[in-house]
């Protein structure tokens, strides 16, 4: 089963980024990010799809 949620460490390994990087994510306003116990997580299937988004050049819907 594929996890619903990534921390940082996912992040870097299912993108391939720095840690740095991946944190930089997970304080992005635009990201699907959940707070449980002071700890940030992207939703994956959110996030999945906003990367797709990026990868396209499409917008996400009512963002400029």
């Amino acid at each position: 089963m594929e996890k619903m949620l990534l921390d940082a460490k996912d992040i870097q390994k299912k993108v391939g980024v720095s840690r740095r990087n991946a944190y930089l994510f997970l304080n992005r306003a635009d990201m699907p990010v959940v707070v449980i116990g002071g700890r940030k997580y992207l939703h994956a299937a959110l996030f999945e799809k906003w990367l797709a988004e990026q990868a396209t050049g499409k917008r996400a819907e009512g963002k400029a």
